[in-house]
């Protein structure tokens, strides 16, 4: 280290030291430049700069014994270095090239930018070698580039997608607009009307499954994605899905079978996500299985020591056009489409990449097998919470007491004895119509009558109408009779409705769907059951609408008043707010509240209904009837001070049901 005396210079020249070595050495070893010096005759090291251990890894006496020590280069252009191409170098001249070397003593591929200069001194040549060690710029570049690729890749995917989502946007658009020319066209032909306005519907709700594909997308990927968890029965799920699928495959003629085999029927979980990742697999399905095809839907629940959790596995396999190896590697990319032209399907690239993502949200997992002309099979599998919650008082409160099964089969016999065995409702059977009669009467006579009585089907069609048909005649027509079947509901609905059947039950025998049943029939045996009527629940209501968009007022208004209900309709939420403070107690039995409104939004205003001083301030029931279509909109709105949640466009169905619970 060089010290001065306060006063005087540092001298820093040659001069100043032992020898060139020592400045040289004191120069280099806080760079990462080494400095080589060869003979101009013969290329060997004449000077070797004493940090060359430390940036290349191999120690001064080594490259001064033999300049290729160095080790084998690996030249970035392809252009390799040779001592005749040094030695081809003109004086005062340079050549300069980026190699890549393994450093000796790490192992590490390291880059250097290599500089030979050929000069001329006392009447000699030198070649001065410059070795610098770009390695942090080399890889800091490689990353860019890249980063570079990879956004140019993403880029042109999502500008495909982009092109791909506005042909599939604007297809079913055209047909909308398309089908809207011809209803006007039509007015005066019924049946020509009806069936435009049944394909406007149906079009619709596919332009809702590609934005809400698109939407999940992008909240999934931003990870703003909330699971809204409730108990849900698997039979019951299972019911939902077949209900979307069987219409599919039964219009292309195809085979579709769905097997339940579960030991625990209830678990906790969000049901919504799990029914749009096996409808978009199921789906697909049925769109890439030929007519005539073959879909199975298996649920099964694994074997696993646990008394908190059951393992469900939903398992599809089609004998459909299958896919190649490298589409089974990309089917869950985002912004890919199945097949990669608009020409060969019709969805948005979303489905699958928005169900593998919902998997992975609820920590499940999905395995793909598949040959092209073969088919496929998805295995998607979840850990769920055991649900405890105790529904022991449904029979009691749906004045379900006791029930009559009619059929010969003891295996469907043992099943719904065996379903029903923690239930206290009584079950009887009778294997003919003589005995289910003589049942019936003696019951009656004993006032304890039976409060539905289930047909097991079997048999060919017309000796089951015409049992069903004795049967409606040997008990009161406020019973419902039920139909207990492996067949298609759609196939024998209007037949048997027209016997007096009221409801059908698919085999085999489920509580969570022999609950849905009695509910829907709306039983109450204890008050005595009454028959059903087709009025609907919202009939002689009176609403309160908040809803901005004037063609939308007009909709629900006009929806309303179809029904025999009224509605008085405000454009923001501070006049339905005003609107309601100035009501008389039971001028309005509910309100539907939309969300994004000016003035003052949805939440806001119902916020402020239910801390007024009005008498039903806290009892009105308070729906969001909005677009917004995400789980934490839903709990915005419940938050708030809402009752339920409706998506638009509005379904009248859905919004009787959620009425009709309000009502009981």
């Amino acid at each position: 280290m060089l010290k001065k005396k306060k006063g005087e210079k540092l001298d820093i020249t040659a001069e100043g030291f032992s020898s060139r070595d020592q400045l040289m050495g004191i120069l280099t070893n806080s760079i990462d430049d080494v400095f080589i010096i060869l003979s101009g005759d013969d290329c060997t090291a004449e000077y070797v700069s004493p940090n060359v251990e430390r940036v290349l890894g191999v120690p001064v006496k080594e490259i001064e014994k033999n300049i290729a020590n160095l080790g084998k280069a690996k030249y970035m252009d392809d252009k390799e270095i040779t001592y005749q191409t040094i030695k081809e170098i003109e004086i005062g001249s340079s050549l300069s090239h980026v190699v890549g070397r393994e450093h000796k003593r790490t192992k590490e591929m390291h880059y250097y930018n290599e500089t030979i200069y050929h000069i001329e001194a006392d009447k000699s040549h030198k070649f001065i070698v410059l070795i610098s060690d770009r390695t942090k710029e080399m890889l800091a570049k490689q990353s860019l580039e890249e980063a570079l690729a990879i956004a140019r890749i993403a880029n042109q995917s999502k500008s495909t997608f982009l092109a791909n989502m506005s042909h599939d946007i604007r297809t079913p658009m055209n047909t909308i607009v398309g089908l809207c020319t011809l209803l006007q066209r039509d007015t005066g032909d019924t049946a020509k009307f009806n069936e435009h306005v049944k394909q406007i519907m149906l079009t619709s709700r596919h332009m809702l499954t590609l934005i809400n594909d698109i939407l999940d997308m992008s909240k999934i990927e931003s990870g703003e994605t909330t699971l809204n968890v409730t108990e849900i029965d698997v039979v019951e799920l299972i019911k939902e899905i077949d209900a979307h699928i069987a219409p599919q495959a039964k219009a292309k003629r195809q085979s579709f079978k769905t097997t339940v085999a579960v030991k625990n029927e209830k678990f906790l979980g969000d049901k919504v996500r799990i029914k749009r990742i096996m409808l978009n697999i199921l789906s697909n399905a049925v769109k890439y299985t030929q007519d005539g095809g073959r879909i199975e839907f298996t649920v099964q629940q694994m074997s696993r020591p646990s008394r908190k959790h059951m393992y469900l596995q939903f398992i599809i396999k089609d004998n459909g056009v299958g896919m190649s190896e490298q589409l089974v590697k990309n089917i869950f990319d985002p912004y890919t489409r199945e097949l990669g032209s608009t020409t060969e399907t019709h969805g948005a690239g979303l489905g699958m990449a928005v169900a593998k993502n919902l998997i992975d949200l609820m920590g499940g997992t999905i395995a793909v097998e598949s040959k092209e002309g073969e088919g496929s099979t998805f295995a998607v599998s979840f850990k769920f919470p055991i649900s405890k919650i105790n529904d022991s008082n449904f029979w009691v409160e749906q004045g379900v007491a006791r029930v009559l099964v009619v059929g010969d089969n003891n295996l469907v016999n043992n099943s719904v004895t065996w379903a029903m065995r923690k239930t206290e409702v009584t079950i009887s059977f009778a294997k003919t119509n003589k005995q289910a009669k003589n049942m019936i009467d003696k019951a009656w006579g004993e006032g304890k009558g039976y409060n539905i009585v289930i047909y097991d089907w079997a048999g060919e069609e017309q000796a089951c109408l015409d049992t069903l048909n004795e049967l409606r005649q040997d008990i009161p027509q406020y019973v419902p009779l039920v139909v207990l079947g492996d067949c298609e509901w759609s196939d024998i609905e209007e037949k048997a409705k027209a016997v007096g059947v009221d409801a059908f039950l698919v085999k085999p025998f489920a509580v969570a769907t022999f609950k849905e049943c009695v509910t829907e029939l709306k039983m109450n045996i204890r008050e005595g059951l009454v028959p059903k009527t087709e009025k609907s629940p919202l009939a002689d209501m009176r609403f309160l609408a908040a809803e901005d968009n004037e063609l939308n007022a007009m909709v629900i208004s006009e929806l309303l008043n179809m029904v025999g209900a009224s509605c008085v309709v405000k454009p923001d939420g501070k006049e339905t707010l005003e609107e309601f403070e100035k009501s008389l107690p039971g001028q309005y039995d509910a309100i539907l509240m939309d969300v994004q409104m000016p003035v003052m939004d949805g939440y806001e205003a119902t916020k402020a209904i239910r801390a007024s001083s009005h008498p039903e301030a806290a009892t009105v029931p308070i729906i969001a009837m909005t677009a917004n279509a995400f789980a934490e909109d839903v709990k915005n709105s419940l938050d708030a001070g809402m009752n339920a949640y409706i998506l638009k466009p509005i379904d009248m169905n859905k919004l009787e049901e959620t009425v009709a619970g309000f009502k009981k």
